[in-house]
This record gives structure tokens, sequence and C-alpha cells, in this order.
């Protein structure tokens, strides 16, 4: 049986360990120094409106054609129709399965994180 000695490696002190996490705020801290348009401002704080715009956007592609007949707010009514439509779909089906319950209620009575 050999022994083989691996090389002393000094334990890591606590600046090494820290010194990421300043490089990575002091780069988030640059960038809330610049300014923002009021727009930039709004999609900072509202991120759901970018992802309202890329349903919409989406809706747009799977319709092809047929979206020029719609306006903009018409295709965005509609796709907010049909998230609340599946939403409650959805949590119809899960109370079908689950004695009357939605999987949400479930995870919440269990101690879920829901």
């Amino acid at each position: 049986m050999s022994i083989i000695a691996s090389p002393y490696q000094p334990p890591i002190n606590r600046e090494q360990l820290i010194q990421p996490f300043y490089q990575e705020f002091d780069q988030s801290a640059s960038q809330l120094k610049k300014q923002f348009s009021i727009t930039e401002s709004l999609d900072i704080m509202f991120p759901e409106q970018k992802r309202q715009d890329k349903d919409v956007a989406r809706a747009k592609e799977t319709l092809g054609e047929l979206a020029k007949e719609f306006s903009a707010k018409e295709i965005k009514e509609i796709v907010t129709d049909i998230d609340c439509l599946v939403a409650n779909w959805l949590d119809d089906f899960e109370r079908s399965i689950f004695e009357g319950k939605t999987l949400k209620e479930l995870l919440h009575e269990k101690g879920g994180m829901l």
C-alpha cells in the first residue's frame, strides 16, 4: 500500500470567499446608476408586462394572417381571457381529481411553499 501525498492547499480565507459577491454587487449597483427612461423603469418594476407582451407576440405568430384582423389591444384581451379560462378549467379538473381541492390548496395544507 502506497501513500501519495497531496499538495498542501491553504484554507480559503474570508476575503476570497466574499470577493465574487462584491464583484456582482458592484456590477449591479453600476447598472442602477444609469438613467432609465420611464418605459424602462416601468418594465423593471413590473416585469409581468414583458411576459404579457411576449404572450401577445406568440399569439400573433400562432394566428398568422388572422392576427391582422385584430388590433393589439384585442389580441391582448383574447390572451387574457384564454389565460383565465385555462386557469379555471385546470382548477375544475384538479377539484374533480383531488376531492374538491386544487393542487395548490392541497400543497398549502401539507405545508408546501405555494
